[in-house]
Formats: C-alpha cells, structure tokens, sequence
C-alpha cells in the first residue's frame, strides 16, 4: 500500500502556496517575541518531504528489505535491523546505533553494551564541566528516522496516537506491520505511554501548535524563549568550551525539554520539570576543523527517581540523586524556558 503521506503534504503545500503556514502564523500569535529555531522551521517546509523522496532508503529489519533511490548518505544500527539513509546534499556519514528506549527516558534501564556503542553517550557529562577550556568529545548527531515534516495539526489530530489505535494509524498511513518504520511507531508509541517520571509532566506532541500549547501550559507563561544546539555535523569530536551562560534556574516556572522520536511524521517527546537548568554552551573543535557549536545543555539537580541503571549514570560513575546529571541536546531537539 502506499503511502498517504505524500498526499497530506502535497495537499499542504497547495494550501501553503500564497499564504502563511498556519503553524507559523499560530506561533507567531502565541509567541510573537519568541524566535522558532531552525529546526522547527524546517520541519514546516512541505517540500522537504519531496526533497527526501529522492534520498535512497534501505531498511533491513525482521518485516524485509525495503529500498528507494537517491543522494547522500547517513546509516542506523540497532534494534529492529540495519537501516540506510542517503540523503541530498551530500552530507557526511554517520553511524547511528539505537537501541530500545531513548536516552532521554530516564525511567529505563540501558544494557551494558550502549556505554560502547550507544553516540547518546557521550552527550552527558557533569555540571562541574561547564567551564572555559573544558574538553569533551561529543557528536552533535539528529535523531535517526526522524520523519521530513510535521502534518498539519487537524490532520495530525484525525490520526489516532495511541497502541490501541496504532493498527488503524497503520493503515492509514501506507505503513506496513512488520516493517522498520512500523516498528519504530511502536517503540515511539510505547515510549510516549510511559508514565512520567516523579515530579514531572509528559506529552508526545504531534504538531507545532501541541508543542507551544503544552510548553507554554507547562511554564505558566507565553514569555518563553525556545532553543536549539545550532552547529556540530555528527562527527565525533573533540570540542573545548568557550563559554556557558545560564538561561534558566531549577525552580520558579521550570524547564520544558522536546525530545525527536522516530514515527511516520514529526513527533516529538516532551517532559516538563522545575528541577532542571539550562545553559547556552559556546564550543570549539580542537581537531583543527574550524568547528564551532552553540549548544543547549540541560542539568537535572534532582535524579533520585531515575532508574538506577540509567545511562547517564552508568557513563558517569554516579548513583541517583547524588550529583546533578547534564546533558547537551542534539540538533533536532528543543528546549523551552521562562523568559528572564
């Protein structure tokens, strides 16, 4: 069967042609004095579907093989199979291993082996790193999978999100059983019905609108600033900090951070807690690159109802609720916090 999600964008864009996006303008009247990040931005632009069309996709997991053709090049090992991504413009190869559960899931458990083969872990680190001339080595990966658009919100909300509705979301879709994107739906389905953890809101958003309606429900407030890690391309390198400047304090109106999973159109895991802070990190490359990245770095001051075998704390050597747990975001992932 194939696919509906060529049409809804196809549909979306004629309706876009002339006029504002209604994301946009919804953003625009909600959060007039509050940039949208790139990212975001881009994951409203129709036409980016019709640019990955032309991206060649291998999938090779437990439902079969499944190729299109096309440029560039990415490549997913892990759960549920092998998959291949070559997508336009010529971008670098990265290696991406994902394994069952997100690294920002801080209720489950990490197997031994993602301390060797799991990029999210070298995302963590100690808040006592946030200091000029520090160095650690970090890739600034997008999340694998991560679908070319958002769907417009009223046809995102037709579409059921649920496990039980999953089945008719399938159909619905063009997305067979059995298939890695179908397994990566569930996982991303499964993932966003877990309870949240102790102190903590939850939402799996499907739409630009969902995700100012509950970051801003979250906060309390429409004077919100939303952020981004801007640079980095997926490369494994070593960076030293410049400089970090805080943007936001455990307590008051708390922090909303928007995680990217893997589905059939962009959906994003979004948690909210008032026991985090929010730094804005300068970095360079040491490698001779020339690289720069301004990235978004989350420390949770309060991990006592993590799970105790959580990756962050298998990559740190500390147990819960003993030392705060910071982490930088990759690109495709946003933060939300009270404007100062």
């Amino acid at each position: 069967m194939d696919s509906l999600l060529p049409l809804f964008l196809s549909l979306f864009l004629c309706a876009a042609v002339g006029a504002d996006l209604p994301a946009k303008a919804y953003w625009r009247t909600i959060l007039p004095h509050t940039p949208m990040p790139s990212v975001i931005e881009q994951l409203l632009q129709p036409e980016s579907y019709v640019e990955e069309k032309a991206a060649t996709d291998v999938n090779v997991g437990k439902g079969g093989v499944n190729v299109n053709t096309g440029k560039g090049t990415s490549v997913n090992v892990g759960h549920g199979g092998v998959g291949v991504n070559v997508k336009p413009k010529g971008k670098p190869v990265i290696v991406n291993v994902k394994p069952k559960g997100s690294p920002f899931s801080y209720l489950y458990a990490a197997a031994d082996t993602q301390l060797l083969d799991d990029p999210s872990a070298a995302l963590f680190f100690l808040r006592e790193d946030l200091r000029p001339g520090k160095e650690m080595t970090v890739g600034f990966t997008t999340t694998p999978g991560l679908a070319a658009s958002f769907l417009p919100r009223s046809t995102a909300d037709a579409i059921p999100f649920s496990s039980h509705g999953l089945p008719l979301a399938r159909t619905r879709l063009g997305v067979a059983p059995g298939t890695e994107k179908a397994e990566a739906m569930q996982r991303t389905v499964e993932e966003c019905e877990e309870p949240a953890a102790e102190g903590e809101k939850k939402l799996c958003v499907t739409s630009v609108e969902g995700m100012v309606d509950f970051a801003t429900g979250s906060l309390g407030t429409r004077k919100v600033v939303a952020m981004a890690t801007e640079g980095g391309d997926g490369v494994l390198r070593t960076y030293s900090v410049l400089a970090a400047r805080k943007v936001a304090s455990a307590g008051g109106k708390g922090v909303v951070s928007c995680h990217a999973e893997e589905y059939a159109y962009a959906v994003f895991l979004c948690h909210g807690t008032r026991t985090a802070e929010v730094y804005e990190v300068e970095m360079a490359a040491v490698d001779g690159s020339a690289k720069k990245v301004n990235a978004v770095a989350v420390c949770h001051v309060n991990t006592g109802a993590w799970n105790p075998k959580y990756l962050a704390f298998k990559v740190l050597g500390v147990k819960p609720g003993t030392v705060p747990v910071c982490h930088f975001l990759p690109r495709d992932h946003v933060v939300w916090a009270a404007r100062g």
